[in-house]
Order: C-alpha cells, then structure tokens, then sequence
C-alpha cells in the first residue's frame, strides 16, 4: 500500500510513518510549516527502527498576502514535490486536524480520487475551551469557538474515516458531531538524525541526582499554549520549593525566561533549566535517569506526547487527574499517581521519592501499560487494519 501522510503534528505524524513502514508500506511523510530543515531520519518505535523520508512544505505568510494566497502556494508547492517524489500513484491519503495540514491533503485526495482519512488527536479551542476561560483567562478563546467549531466539524464529516486517538475525543465526536469514529490510541516514536547521532551528550545533562524530577514546557509557546505553560513552570517550581532535596529539571524553557515568567531574580539551586533540547538521544537519557516524571498537563480532550514519553521509556509518572477522562485506563496508585492541585503534587514527590518500593511498582505498571495500551505492536496492527479495510470497501 501506498500512503500519503501529512500532518503538521510532528511526533505523531513520524509514528504513523514509521508504523506503517515496519508493515512492509510505502510511506511518504509531508510536514508543513516545518523549521527542521531534516530530510531523513532513522525512526525507532518499541518494536524496530526504519529509516525514512519526508517532504517539508514551509507555510510562510508575507506581508500583504492572504490566507488563501499562502495557502494555494503550499498546494502548488506540495504538488510539485509529489510529482518529483519516487512514490506516486497513492492509495490513500492520511492527515491531521489542523487547517493546512486538512486542505492540503482534502486537495490531493480529490485530485487524484482517493480515499482520506481523518485523524483527530486535539480538538483544539473546542476542546480547550473550559480550561482557557476557567485555569487560564484566555477570553479570546469566546471569539475563537464559533469558527473553531465550524472547522471541527468540517474535517469530521469531509473524511472517508475518522481515527480518534483518545477516549474524550472519541466520545465527543460521536455524541456532539454525530460521527461514528474508530478509537486507536497514540504511540511513540524517538527521531535520530545525523546530527543527534553524532552530537555528544553534555556534562549538564548527565549530572542527575539521586532523587531527580523531569519536566518538559515551553513558556514562549504563543497564545493558549503559552499560558499552559506558564502554569506547567509554576507548577514545577511549586514542587522545586517545597522539596530542597530533590532536584527538578525543566526541559523547554531557560533560566532566564523563567525568572521573568516567576517574576523572581533567582531561583532555588535545585531547579535547573536546560532550554530547548532537539536531540533524542539526550531526552532518553534525561528519561531514563530520572526517578519521576512530572506532567503538568490541564488540558482535556487532546493527547500529551509527555505523557507518551514517560510510558515509552517506561518511567513512573505524576500526573494531573484531568488526563484520566483522556486514557481511562491510567488508574490513580496503580500504574501513576495523579493529583488535582500543584500542591498537592507537591506532597506527593516528597512521599514517592521516599518509598523506592513504589516507584518501582509504578515503574512495572508503566511499562505493562505501554506494552498493552500504546505499544507499535497494537497502534500498528489497528491502523494496518483500518488502512486495508479502507481500501477493500471502496474498491
């Protein structure tokens, strides 16, 4: 078979790709808006490694030029690379719900009339909604719902299939867009490029204490997202604060930036600030060398690729109760600890670090989690599954 992916959902999109070619398909990969300039990448799931390529289509809007001037160039761009790509004659095209990854594959579907499916794994300002009026006073989201909702339901009704990728998700589109959809869990994949093979992991990564937390935002994140984050660093400083001993690392945001987001001169000495970190094989050694990882995460009704991260490297996790209407089978003093307040998460690392015999427990429940919820082996047989059906039932 012969897939056409495209999907600015990084992470998300690789898996897919990787999944697929590990099943014998042809796969090509189209990443609009990208600023990574990476042209192949050996890709690595939890079931094999394939090295792959894919096509960057750059959505850049010029002074002056409208939405549909920036969009009609992405088109022309992406046509002309599919034409000049080894693969063509596509069997069925794959996409995100996001709008220029939507028009461009809704463009190439009905140009060469064939099938499209819909993966949903973020509803957006739709499912957003609550938190940004309620956590984060983000009014803007009162303007942004009308046409939001107007999209949403245009990429759900405009697809041959409709994936969704978590429980909440699921529910709402059959119950509020009136659309039958098929439920496939999200899985992981690590991306190791040339330059992350070559590159060598840093002293300031390496020095992890015994009792260690790992945390990942990014506060210059715009919008919602920045404002998420803000709270996510807030969060994790709460618990640096009320726990000297143990230290905290941020991945995403430098010192700097958080003393201005915190309105502090200085920080505690054992909240360390890494910045921006690009290279995998650094963020599995954070991973693995971390005794708890710590997820922020307050939005409902979207994945959280932290929280894939943690379950593929198999670590135990502390996580807000929000996540669990998103994955229901993440059980509270089973297989995580979740908490509702940042300090109540606060008390909790301090009880965990302590009690080496649950974090090993969490740690066993973690990996038997990924391996019967998230693993490649599952996500890949089911989309294998749902790709093949596809095609026999139209053609």
């Amino acid at each position: 078979m012969k897939i056409l992916n495209i999907s600015d959902e990084l992470r998300e999109g690789l898996a897919i790709t990787a999944s697929m070619n590990l099943r014998g398909h042809k796969v090509l990969y189209v990443l609009p808006g990208s600023h990574y300039k990476i042209h192949r990448v050996r890709l690595q799931t939890d079931t094999g490694s394939v090295t792959v390529k894919y096509i960057e289509i750059p959505v850049i809007r010029y002074p002056g030029s409208s939405i549909i001037s920036t969009f009609l160039k992405c088109r022309n761009d992406l046509l002309q690379q599919l034409f000049a790509t080894e693969i063509i004659d596509f069997d069925i095209v794959v996409t995100s719900s996001s709008y220029t990854s939507f028009y461009l594959s809704q463009c190439v579907s009905r140009i060469h009339q064939i099938p499209l499916l819909i993966r949903i794994s973020d509803l957006g300002i739709v499912g957003k909604f609550n938190e940004a009026i309620k956590l984060f006073h983000y009014y803007n989201a009162l303007i942004e719902l009308p046409p939001g909702i107007l999209r949403l339901f245009k990429y759900v009704t405009s697809g041959d299939i409709v994936i969704t990728h978590t429980h909440a998700i699921s529910k709402f589109v059959e119950h509020y867009l009136n659309r039958r959809n098929i439920l496939i869990y999200p899985t992981y994949v690590k991306m190791l490029t040339e330059n992350s093979v070559q590159e060598s992991i840093d002293e300031n990564y390496v020095d992890m204490t015994e009792h260690s937390i790992l945390g990942i935002v990014n506060v210059k994140r715009p919008a919602l997202s920045g404002k998420h984050d803000r709270k996510a660093l807030e969060c994790l400083y709460t618990i640096a604060k009320y726990n000297p001993s143990v230290t905290v690392t941020i991945i995403g945001t430098s010192y700097k930036e958080a003393c201005t987001v915190l309105g502090k001169y200085e920080l505690p000495p054992n909240l360390k600030l890494l910045g921006a970190i690009r290279n995998d094989l650094i963020l599995e050694h954070l991973y693995k060398n971390s005794s708890l990882i710590v997820i922020p995460f307050f939005f409902r009704k979207t994945i959280s690729n932290r929280l894939l991260e943690a379950l593929f490297y198999g670590k135990p996790a502390l996580i807000p109760s929000s996540l669990k209407e998103d994955f229901p089978m993440l059980k509270h003093e089973e297989n995580t600890y979740m908490f509702d307040e940042c300090d109540e998460a606060a008390v909790m690392v301090r009880y965990l670090l302590k009690s080496s015999d649950v974090l090993d427990r969490l740690e066993k429940e973690a990996k038997l989690l990924w391996e019967e919820t998230f693993s490649n082996r599952i996500f890949g047989l089911k989309m294998n599954s749902v790709l093949s059906s596809l095609l026999g039932y139209l053609y």
